[in-house]
């Protein structure tokens, strides 16, 4: 909680009120109604739903404050970290909760800084949530009606939010009627016909998104060919996104793959086990691992031709952290019957994070961000002044143009600080 609090309050002290990046292409194509083709129309491959929501609700309350949404966002985020621990001791039962907790401590780290400071990542924060909802409705609990209904809503809605969501998104698409081949095998016979009814209307609406998603995209012009899993780069690329997740910084193909093996080995050890109480239990864990490495293996797909560096970009950190608290939960499945040897392990994991998380505390990535973002204020007073020509490199790569007058006609809060020294 102390820590939590602490790294919301270095948001709200370093978060500045300007439009970055993306977030200016965004511009070109709000208005002040709300339209449904907006909000499923593509920023560059994804479909960014509810981050679109969240900023036309903003618009309409305060002029749409950049700080308020990277406040809101790391909310968010707390709630993601939430979502995790309650599936690990579901999935998890015998795990002591400080154990969990000793764990997800190493992701309130700075390590994915662009998601805390950039208010249009909150991309990733929601489909991590929605997936982390829907995989806690549809794996975990009673087969109710209305849980099957809002977990396929979850699990839909992580897909709109993210592109690589997607992938995770054909995971439980693929897991979810296998799941429930289990479960149906031990209900009584009167509830089987309204069980395999709720289930076939996930199934339904899972591919039914899954088919809209398909049809409409399109890949970014300015983006390079995808690197497949045949090819070497792929594989070192997919083990260093991995890594980065346990805190390591520098690309190793050795150290990837420990990292990954790590993430996969208990899993396979679990469906090894044939034991079909031990999979039902771990059934969430497995699904929520295996959705993650293809939310990753398609930021591979897509990313790894840039460069190798874009395996430690800090966004993506933020998605192979979320493998950490679960792979602890799988090896404790496991190895059950093996305390000292689980105990070994996990001591062994924690050091390892405690190590290579060591650099990733300091608020150094912030003080740079909040940094670019005042020059980009300076600059802007400059353009609304009649003294620039709208070229705030440290906010955006070319000659903002019209999205400056785009921006004045939309009254965004930002400008009203234009004029008035930078906090």
């Amino acid at each position: 909680m102390v820590l939590g609090a602490a790294h919301f309050i270095a948001i709200w002290h370093y978060a500045v009120n300007i439009p970055n990046a993306d977030e200016w292409d965004l511009l070109q194509s709000c208005s002040k109604t709300l339209r449904l083709s907006w909000m499923l129309a593509r920023h560059n491959e994804h479909i960014i739903f509810p981050t679109k929501a969240l900023i036309w609700l903003l618009y309409q309350w305060n002029g749409w404050n950049l700080v308020t949404l990277q406040l809101i966002n790391f909310l968010v985020f707390i709630s993601i970290l939430g979502c995790l621990v309650w599936i690990s001791r579901r999935a998890s039962p015998q795990l002591m909760l400080p154990i969990v907790i000793g764990f997800c401590l190493f992701l309130l780290s700075t390590l994915p800084h662009d998601n805390h400071l950039w208010g249009l990542q909150s991309s990733f924060h929601f489909f991590l949530l929605f997936y982390f909802l829907a995989i806690a409705l549809l794996f975990i609990g009673n087969p109710t009606g209305p849980r099957f209904f809002f977990g396929a809503l979850c699990a839909v809605l992580s897909a709109y939010s993210l592109a690589s969501g997607a992938a995770s998104l054909v995971v439980v698409f693929l897991a979810f009627p296998c799941y429930q081949f289990l479960r149906f095998r031990g209900l009584p016979s009167e509830k089987k016909f309204g069980f395999v009814v709720r289930s076939l209307f996930v199934v339904l609406v899972l591919g039914a998104a899954l088919f809209f998603w398909l049809i409409t995209y399109h890949k970014h012009p300015g983006h390079p060919n995808a690197v497949l899993p045949y090819r070497p780069l792929f594989w070192y690329f997919l083990v260093n996104l991995v890594s980065f997740g346990f805190g390591v910084e520098s690309r190793s193909a050795l150290l990837g793959l420990v990292c990954f093996g790590f993430v996969v080995i208990p899993m396979l050890g679990i469906l090894c086990k044939r034991d079909s109480t031990l999979l039902l239990r771990s059934f969430p864990i497995i699904v929520a691992s295996i959705g993650l490495l293809a939310s990753l293996a398609s930021i591979t797909i897509g990313r790894a031709g840039f460069s190798s560096t874009a395996s430690k970009w800090s966004r993506y950190g933020e998605i192979s952290m979320m493998l950490v608290p679960l792979s602890v939960s799988a090896w404790a499945n496991w190895l059950k019957d093996r305390p000292v040897m689980l105990k070994r392990i996990l001591i062994s994991a924690w050091l390892f994070c405690f190590v290579s998380f060591a650099d990733d505390w300091g608020l150094k990535p912030y003080r740079m961000t909040r940094s670019s973002r005042i020059q980009g204020l300076d600059c802007l007073r400059s353009y609304y002044a009649g003294k620039g020509d709208g070229f705030c490199k440290s906010i955006y790569p070319q000659p903002l143009g019209n999205r400056l007058e785009v921006a004045r006609a939309l009254q965004l809060s930002f400008l009203s600080q234009v004029t008035t020294p930078s906090r």
